[in-house]
């Protein structure tokens, strides 16, 4: 799901004004593999993502009680 909305895909289409985007992922990630001298693979980034498809649904859940009225 996280990939979908990430990349436009399925019912959600992503407007411009969002921060959540690939290339401000990716640059968050490579901001990382530089402080921690790891060299940046787009395999292992991919494998990333992959990863926050796992918190993302608890995130948006969690972040849904304080929005909704």
């Amino acid at each position: 799901m996280l990939m979908d909305i990430l990349f436009g895909r399925g019912e959600l289409k992503m407007s411009k004004n969002t921060f959540i985007s690939i290339k401000e992922v990716e640059h968050i990630y490579k901001e990382d593999c530089e402080e921690f001298d790891v060299k940046f693979s787009k395999r292992d980034f991919e494998k990333f993502l992959n990863f926050l498809q796992i918190d993302f649904h608890d995130w948006v859940k969690s972040n849904l009680k304080y929005f909704e009225p």
